[in-house]
């Protein structure tokens, strides 16, 4: 079997930059730094930042490489890695997170997550 692409989704307010220094060490010609909508890159046209619409725009994304994927996420992008993990576990072969625990029903978010969670605050927080 021949490797697999490696799929990397940074948090929340990086970009794919966040992956760069890794990637060279890596040195490998399959990998893919996405760059969530709206951080390095426009928001599609509709597109609402929703956590669901995130979550199926990275489906979306793993459906277009065209076959199962290794799954690195980190942070916010870590979270949307464990939905998509949990809903299309068909496109992908091995994945990691930093924010698995996510998923436990005592996880609190650190305090800027909690202000952009925000309604008004995170607006403010951001202008």
């Amino acid at each position: 079997m021949g490797a697999m692409t490696a799929v990397f989704v940074h948090g929340v307010p990086e970009t794919p930059a966040v992956w760069h220094g890794l990637l060279a060490a890596l040195d490998r010609p399959d990998t893919v730094a996405l760059s969530l909508p709206g951080f390095d890159s426009a928001r599609p046209a509709g597109f609402g930042a929703t956590m669901e619409e995130y979550a199926a725009w990275l489906a979306a994304q793993l459906e277009g490489l065209g076959g199962p994927v290794d799954l690195v996420g980190h942070d916010w992008g870590g979270g949307f890695v464990v939905r998509v993990v949990s809903t299309r576990p068909e496109l992908v072969r091995s994945w990691v997170t930093d924010a698995a625990g996510i998923g436990d029903v005592e996880f609190e978010w650190h305090d800027f997550a909690k202000i952009w969670q925000t309604p008004q605050a995170g607006e403010n927080f951001w202008d």
